[in-house]
């Protein structure tokens, strides 16, 4: 009996320490598994971070190319400068007048021109004239005076231009020299005309600095590697390393991979530009981006194999100590009661009830995402249709998160309703129609879903509005397959079903968030052909039923550019309501007189909504809205009233410029104010004029036309020339004031600004007060 207690005793021991011992070792697996996981996903975050980051420099890149070409594009069209392209050395002394109009137009491109160019000069090899912003130079004395390039003679230089120019061509960065100033520049040729090769009657060399190229790619992780921009043969024009890596070799307009390069672990991002084919790659060592991770992978499995013994130790005192007393409970409750169940059968039980609880109300969950994903994408359905979405990335944006499949050439709206009913008061009525409206889309499918895709939203009790996405491009051939698949459907409908149904649709557009235009289109014809009858032209009997276009959704879109600002987008949309209304349709006077009522009370919404107050602009409003109620006939007083409503944008415009203005000011202040502070930082100022960094640092070298760093550079040495005034202060304590942490750092941002270092300004500085006649 003894030993039969003895093996009883030992057994719950095991059982005891074994459950000390699991518990000791499931952190440690969960805690291999966590690092395994974490690591993929440093990895995997580094990835993604980098490819935003490229995208983000290949969007400013794209318009600073963009501006580049229309630079170029009017230097090629200007007629103060076309006129030398045709003339010889020696210029008659008329023609050398003629210089004069011809470099006035060169500034005024310059000071046009996009941020990223440095310099740029026109060449005119039979006369051998130089334009450029800085002045006008003869071919013979422009090299090395003006530009020049290290390495280069001015015939192999020369060569390069007129011969090896084509139309459009990028050099790599590399070191040039313009004006005694040597800079880092890509270099952009461009012969006049385009399409000239070897001798060129013209060549514009463009200078893009390349720190305007390189500091977007500045936010990316590249720890071993490098960021490069290559053009689309490959050729690398900037790159953040001497010696870069580069590797996109995927037709994949962007994406990411980890790979072995020579061996070594290298995460690659890479984005493709749509519109010049610039190829922009990121490359990070893995085992640099991972170092930190590693070392503390290291920490963590040595202080796990130490915490491992101290803790079976533990739990070996711990399971003789626990086991005693349990044993006793247990042998006391096994000799009191027969047929208990075995200890701790409930808690396992409990747990699976739990357990299962769980895992049915995640089901639960995704059971409800699911169903309400349907009504997701027809309220989005909805608000491209009326004209609520204007952005093309929060478009873009939803349409992902929605899984919608929006890819196509031409976009367009069709209304499709039962005919036949007027009183939805009758819930039999709403019922019978809800059943129709199913039923009607249930047709549509099977002839509009063989060639094109298509959404749905119910405009109303009686009508619905698909959406359709075409791949083809011809608008033309839309039309006439659109149309066929309508008429097929309405006889089928009434046929068939003998269900009477109304459609119609709007014009094709080639941008998605244009749609509303269709919608709108089609939504006055369907009111057209509910108010009409069957007829799709109305009757000169029926001239008083006819009715304006000016939907609502138009309406609301109208406050919506006025209140941006966007001149351009307001221009179409009340040009789409001229042609609708006078041109398409001639409505009546009396329709234009409702017409009218509806635009002025468009005007005094956005009169309310913009808050005018000064007395000039509130003044001028008055007078033209006097103005418009006399003008005769609906047409003109359209015309008056489209005045008007442009001058309200134009308040907006300027109320945002001036806006724009206080903000310039008020960063200038901050600067001013804080740059004695050693850890001032873009970063900081961004954050507390509420911008991100990359946005905050394009809006600054935007503006301040130069980089914020180099702003911040030259404010804190020009208030240390100031400080150098006073001899008893050293140098060291003048670095301290003006936000340096140390001397040397202050010598080489004094040198780099000034030329020389602190002590020999300093010294010239005491000479000249020293000199006779000299004011202290």
């Amino acid at each position: 009996m003894g030993s039969y207690l003895n093996r009883k005793r030992n057994r719950f021991m095991s059982r005891f320490l074994l459950s000390h011992l699991l518990i000791l070792f499931v952190p440690l697996v969960v805690f291999t598994v966590g690092f395994r996981e974490t690591s993929q996903m440093m990895k995997r975050d580094t990835l993604e971070s980098n490819l935003a980051s490229l995208d983000r420099t290949k969007y400013v890149i794209d318009q600073s190319l963009s501006d580049i070409n229309k630079l170029v594009d009017s230097i090629s069209t200007d007629p103060n400068l076309q006129w030398l392209l045709t003339r010889s050395r020696p210029l008659s002394l008329a023609e050398y007048t003629g210089l004069y109009e011809s470099t006035k137009t060169v500034q005024a491109l310059y000071n046009l021109s996009a941020m990223a160019v440095y310099r740029y000069y026109i060449i005119y090899p039979k006369s051998g004239i130089i334009l450029s912003p800085s002045g006008t130079y003869n071919l013979d004395s422009f090299y090395g005076y003006a530009y020049s390039v290290p390495g280069l003679t001015s015939d192999e230089w020369l060569n390069r231009c007129l011969v090896e120019t084509a139309a459009g061509r990028f050099l790599p960065s590399a070191p040039v020299v313009v004006e005694g100033k040597e800079i880092a520049a890509v270099t952009y040729l461009r012969s006049i005309p385009v399409a000239s090769y070897g001798e060129p009657q013209a060549m514009v060399l463009i200078l893009i600095d390349a720190d305007h190229l390189l500091e977007p790619l500045s936010a990316i992780n590249t720890q071993g590697g490098n960021a490069c921009i290559a053009d689309a043969k490959g050729q690398i024009i900037v790159s953040t390393h001497p010696d870069p890596y580069y590797i996109v070799g995927s037709e994949d307009s962007s994406g990411y991979e980890e790979i072995k390069l020579d061996g070594t672990g290298m995460l690659h991002s890479w984005v493709v530009s749509g519109e010049n084919g610039f190829q922009y790659s990121a490359l990070a060592r893995s085992d640099a981006v991972m170092l930190e991770f590693n070392r503390l992978q290291f920490t963590v499995i040595v202080v796990s194999l130490l915490c491992l013994v101290g803790g079976i130790a533990i739990a070996w005192a711990l399971s003789y100590v626990n086991a005693k007393p349990l044993r006793e409970i247990i042998s006391t409750v096994r000799n009191r009661w027969d047929g208990l169940p075995e200890s701790g059968v409930e808690d396992y039980k409990y747990l699976k009830s739990a357990v299962s609880a769980i895992v049915e109300s995640d089901h639960s969950l995704r059971q409800q995402i699911q169903s309400s994903l349907p009504m997701a994408r027809t309220n989005f359905v909805g608000q491209l249709l009326r004209g609520e979405i204007a952005d093309s990335t929060e478009a873009d944006s939803l349409i992902r998160q929605l899984e919608l499949d929006f890819d196509g050439r031409l976009y367009n709206s069709v209304i499709v309703g039962v005919s036949g009913y007027s009183d939805y008061s009758d819930p039999e009525t709403l019922k019978e129609l809800n059943t129709l409206k199913a039923l009607l889309k249930s047709v549509w499918e099977e002839f509009g879903g063989s060639h094109l895709k298509w959404y749905s939203w119910d405009i109303n009790e009686q009508a619905v509005a698909f959406l359709t996405i075409h791949r083809e491009e011809s608008p033309e051939n839309c039309a006439r397959s659109l149309s066929a698949d309508l008429e097929a459907f309405g006889k089928s409908m009434e046929l068939d079903l003998d269900i009477p149904v109304f459609y119609e649709y709007g014009a094709f557009c080639d941008n998605l968030i244009d749609v509303y235009v269709s919608f709108g289109e089609a939504k006055v014809r369907a009111e057209r052909r509910m108010i009409l009858g069957a007829s799709p032209e109305p009757e000169l009997s029926d001239a008083g039923q006819w009715i304006y276009y000016y939907p609502l959704e138009l309406e609301q879109r109208i406050v919506n550019v006025i209140k941006a600002g966007n001149r351009a987008e307001l221009l179409k949309i009340l040009d789409l309501i001229y042609e609708e209304n006078f041109r398409r349709t001639q409505i009546p006077e009396d329709m234009g007189a409702n017409l009218f009522s509806e635009i002025r009370g468009t005007i005094f919404k956005v009169f309310r909504q913009l808050n005018i107050g000064e007395y000039e602009q509130v003044y001028a409003i008055s007078s033209m809205l006097k103005k418009i109620k006399l003008t005769k006939g609906s047409e003109e007083r359209f015309r008056e009233s489209r005045e008007l409503i442009l001058y309200l944008c134009d308040i907006t415009t300027t109320s945002r410029e001036t806006g724009l203005a206080h903000v310039i000011e008020d960063i200038r202040h901050y600067i001013q104010a804080h740059y004695t502070d050693s850890n001032l930082s873009l970063t900081e100022i961004a954050s507390h004029f509420q911008f991100s960094d990359p946005n905050f640092s394009y809006f600054f070298k935007e503006h301040f036309r130069e980089n914020f760093s180099v702003y911040l550079e030259r404010i804190r040495i020009e208030a240390a020339c100031a400080s150098m005034e006073d001899p008893a202060l050293a140098l060291e304590e003048i670095a301290i004031q003006v936000g340096y942490n140390s001397a040397g750092s202050f010598r080489r941002a004094f040198k780099r600004v000034k030329g020389i270092i602190p002590s020999e300004y300093k010294k010239m500085y005491c000479e000249t007060e020293s000199a006779p006649g000299s004011r202290r």
